[in-house]
């Protein structure tokens, strides 16, 4: 176990400068401390390691990671930093080959994959990176095996990409009977914006794309208010009520 405790601390220290070496190190942290903290732990940085530089082995690392740990309480902590490696690294000719990665028959695999897609589309909304969003909502639409949770997520998040589409009835309804009461805080301000901005899109005296479009940022992120959206009384209104029932 000390033996695992070093190597781990080890590659702590070398991470930035010497990616392979670090990689080693949590390897033997991998195999001197199996089914432990240390091992997640280390399988994770291995992970973050490798988007970016080997995505083939990223993947395989998280698939191994969602057999091992698929019910760990950091997942979630997990998609998020992979979610900003992948933006920070992809490009529009590299999407294809990433999300042809993210396919598994394991349900205990999918779970993780997918929770990762959404986060990142959730993100690139947060970034106003519509197109990307969308990209990765069409990949998601395509999986069959989505759960009812993860279907409302991909719903909230495809019509926060085109703000200005009418909100299907049928898909309002699901969320509400489905997951009104689970989805967490940020995507329950976006949701609520989204319907904002649809209920008074018929307002608008100008092209309000802009202004839709900081408003959705503006909603999952409370420190940024883009000035444009000034444009639209109405937007600027859908924006405020949003907030506000964070706050309350």
């Amino acid at each position: 176990m000390f033996s695992a405790a070093l190597s781990n601390a080890t590659s702590a220290k070398l991470s930035d400068t010497e990616t392979k070496l670090a990689l080693g190190n949590l390897k033997s942290v991998r195999l001197l401390a199996p089914g432990t903290l240390m091992e997640e732990n280390a399988l994770r940085r291995q992970i973050l390691l490798n988007f970016g530089q080997n995505n083939n082995e990223a993947v395989r690392l998280l698939k191994v990671y969602a057999r091992r740990f698929g019910s760990s309480p950091y997942n979630s902590s997990l998609a998020e930093k992979i979610s900003i490696h992948i933006l920070t690294n992809l490009t529009k000719d590299s999407l294809p080959e990433l999300l042809s990665l993210f396919e598994s028959t394991e349900p205990v695999e999918m779970r993780v994959l997918v929770n990762v897609l959404l986060q990142t589309a959730r993100d690139a909304l947060r970034r106003g990176q519509l197109g990307l969003a969308s990209s990765l909502i069409s990949s998601l639409s395509a999986k069959r095996e989505l759960t009812a949770i993860e279907m409302a997520r991909m719903k909230i998040y495809a019509q926060a990409a085109v703000p200005l589409s009418p909100i299907d009835l049928d898909w309002n309804q699901y969320i509400d009977a489905i997951a009104a009461d689970k989805i967490d805080p940020v995507d329950a301000r976006l949701l609520s914006t989204v319907r904002d901005i649809a209920t008074q899109k018929s307002n608008f005296s100008v092209d309000p794309t802009g202004s839709a479009s900081s408003s959705i940022r503006s909603a999952m992120s409370l420190e940024r208010v883009d000035a444009s959206i000034s444009k639209s009384r109405n937007i600027l209104a859908a924006a405020k009520n949003a907030l506000k029932m964070v706050n309350q």
